[in-house]
């Protein structure tokens, strides 16, 4: 029940912290701590967590988070920062007895581009390889996401380094998950 609250609690103050950011006078200090906040909660979540699957959602919890920052600090539209933070929120106060979903959400304001990542992604979580490889691979698919709504927003040339960067890591990750137990 503690859990619920306190998201309700971070939920409600991030949305408050969004309302004023839209309004265009943002009070720092209030997205400071709510950040702040959940960083704590993430910090606590990886030193509990066991599972690799609970570790890949906890990676792919802190890259939303640093999209959210982005956002915020590019002044994205209000529901798009939430939306994102909300994926956040729901990966850190997850029902533990849940099954883990190795699947990453596409927001609305973003869509599927670069088929051949996302093909190469779904390869490495059946693999062996995953356990190792699992850090990259959640961070290159937030970015997936990031640079396609990029891309939507903005054209291709704010999305270009965000695409690259998400290659890279999947290449870290295939080479990872590939000399898993050799490294």
């Amino acid at each position: 029940m503690l859990r619920v609250a306190t998201k309700h609690l971070l939920w409600l103050t991030a949305v408050g912290v969004v309302l004023t950011h839209a309004s265009e006078a943002p009070d720092p200090s209030t997205y400071q701590a709510s950040q702040q906040q959940v960083h704590v909660e993430l910090q606590s979540a990886f030193g509990q967590a066991t599972d690799i699957k609970e570790k890949y959602q906890l990676e792919k919890a802190r890259a939303w988070l640093s999209y959210a920052d982005h956002a915020y600090s590019a002044k994205a539209k209000r529901q798009n920062i939430e939306l994102i933070y909300q994926q956040v929120l729901d990966i850190l106060y997850a029902d533990p007895r849940a099954n883990l979903s190795v699947e990453t959400a596409i927001l609305p304001f973003s869509q599927v581009m670069r088929h051949d990542l996302w093909t190469r992604a779904e390869r490495i979580k059946v693999q062996t390889g995953f356990q190792c490889a699992y850090k990259e691979l959640a961070q290159a698919e937030v970015n997936l996401v990031w640079a396609a709504a990029e891309y939507r927003q903005l054209g291709w040339r704010h999305s270009r380094e965000i695409f690259a960067s998400a290659e890279r890591l999947m290449d870290q990750a295939i080479y990872l998950s590939e000399n898993c137990g050799t490294l």
